[in-house]
């Protein structure tokens, strides 16, 4: 999220605070700082959810790409060492 955005954020959530107190005066750092709080709050729960959503879905085999399992190539098992044979008499 870019800065202006989050400062938006924090600028429309500050003011509904300021209307579900209220709309009390003198007390607008004190809505400005609990604002930052809960947006910042919301960015970290949405970061550690994209986080936990990305791993799972490596546990589970998703390509984290987002190509679909049916588009991927299968990889080849890895070849065995030949051990020769013994020579017939």
């Amino acid at each position: 999220m870019s800065d202006a955005e989050r400062e938006r954020r924090i600028r429309e959530r500050a003011h509904q605070i300021w209307e579900q107190e209220g709309k009390p005066e003198g007390v607008h750092e004190h809505h400005w700082q609990r604002a930052r709080e809960e947006i910042d709050a919301e960015e970290g729960a949405t970061s550690l959810e994209r986080t936990v959503t990305e791993t799972i879905g490596l546990a589970v085999g998703e390509d984290p790409n987002n190509q679909p399992a049916t588009e991927r190539k299968a990889k080849k098992p890895a070849a065995r060492p030949r051990t020769p044979r013994p020579k017939k008499p």
